[in-house]
């Protein structure tokens, strides 16, 4: 079929991408027309953006991260490879505006040691003054304010779903579970519409959540040995799905979240001595590779934390072993195939739990031959929430 007329083409979006790049009512060409938005009403306004006096991205991996327009970005790879420091030049990019309200979390307080050391040495030279206890909050000349916080657990969230924020930081976000991470992004939302709305990640590969942000962020191989099926750097996606229930994070209209990665890695400068490589190359186990070289195949301290029901449930596994004996088997994964392989069993007796062995995060495959995942505590009835039971 001939086209009627040659249609003007759109100007290109922060990305450089167009919506006539995807196909006509995709979810991409919509997600793209409304960056386009978005990019034109901000040239509207005053650009603001200000760093730190002096302070120039002293690496590529850097520069992109920070130029970067997704929504939800993850700066993930080896130690050294300044994703903290970037995490926090972009949390005060916008400081000159009085409404911006930023914060950024680690997993424990103990852990701010190194943020409130960078902190001090980029934040103070803007005119910034720095709150300690309670509120551990940086304010900027303008009002704008950039607060440091911690979640340890999933239920310290209910800390901090009043206020809004339009910059939100998860610093070594793999310590995070999926559940902390997603239901933050419910505050990131403002009323000025000139400031941009993002949400930043950044950690090294190990850690709890290193699974699910493997599987969201990194489209589930490692950047370092296999780079053909893994996120291409700094490329924005709009398929993304949340991996323990698959929910979308952009609808069929084109709303949501572009989400991208960043991959950073040691030789991207030489800032750091020269024993410093060697000393990562000493760690014990899988640590090495993650921190020198920020490799994901095999993830240290994790588990296995996107269970898929419809492609890993083993039809009707319940054998009758004696009268009223039933069995419950736990799997785990392989490092970089994810294949799933048996390594545990339970003992399911007088609507009894028996554990026979010991593991830290379990499957339990109760009655009804559903699964439901367990942190720390075994021995309980399924949840609604974790998909098993009815």
């Amino acid at each position: 079929m001939e086209k009627s007329a040659k249609l003007p083409s759109m100007t290109a979006t922060p990305s450089g991408l167009r919506p006539a790049d995807f196909p006509l009512k995709s979810v991409e060409s919509r997600a793209a027309a409304r960056m386009l938005v978005d990019a034109k009403r901000s040239k509207s306004q005053p650009a603001g953006d200000v760093y730190p006096p002096g302070w120039s991205p002293k690496t590529a991996a850097q520069q992109s991260a920070l130029e970067s327009s997704a929504d939800i970005q993850f700066f993930g790879g080896a130690a050294g490879s300044l994703k903290t420091e970037t995490m926090l030049v972009d949390a005060a990019r916008e400081s000159n505006n009085p409404n911006l309200r930023a914060i950024i979390f680690r997993q424990q307080f103990t852990q701010m040691t190194d943020i409130v050391d960078k902190t001090l040495r980029l934040y103070k030279p803007m005119g910034a003054n720095f709150v300690g206890a309670p509120s551990w909050t940086w304010t900027f000349p303008s009002g704008a304010k950039i607060r440091l916080a911690y979640i340890s657990t999933d239920k310290d969230i209910w800390e901090y779903l009043g206020p809004r924020y339009s910059f939100i930081g998860f610093d070594e976000s793999t310590f995070h579970s999926e559940y902390q991470v997603r239901n933050m992004l419910g505050r990131l939302s403002s009323t000025d519409k000139t400031l941009r709305l993002r949400k930043r990640l950044a950690s090294n590969p190990g850690g709890i959540g290193a699974a699910w942000h493997k599987t969201m962020f990194l489209r589930g191989a490692c950047p370092v040995h296999n780079p053909q099926k893994s996120a291409d750097p700094g490329k924005l996606y709009w398929d993304g799905c949340w991996p323990s229930d698959q929910y979308p994070l952009v609808d069929e209209n084109g709303h949501g979240f572009s989400i991208a990665f960043i991959p950073g890695r040691l030789s991207d400068h030489n800032l750091r001595d020269d024993k410093y490589v060697y000393l990562l190359r000493m760690m014990s186990g899988s640590l090495s590779a993650a921190m020198e070289q920020g490799c994901w195949c095999e993830l240290q301290d994790t588990y296995f934390a996107n269970w898929k029901a419809s492609k890993m449930v083993i039809p009707y596994g319940e054998w009758a072993l004696s009268g009223g004996t039933r069995t419950s088997l736990v799997w785990t994964m392989a490092s970089e195939n994810r294949v799933p392989r048996l390594i545990f069993m339970y003992v399911h007796r007088m609507g009894r739990l028996r554990q026979s062995g010991n593991l830290s995060h379990r499957i339990y495959r109760p009655m009804n031959l559903r699964e439901s995942w367990y942190d720390d505590s075994w021995n309980q009835q399924p949840t609604k929430e974790t998909g098993a039971g009815s």
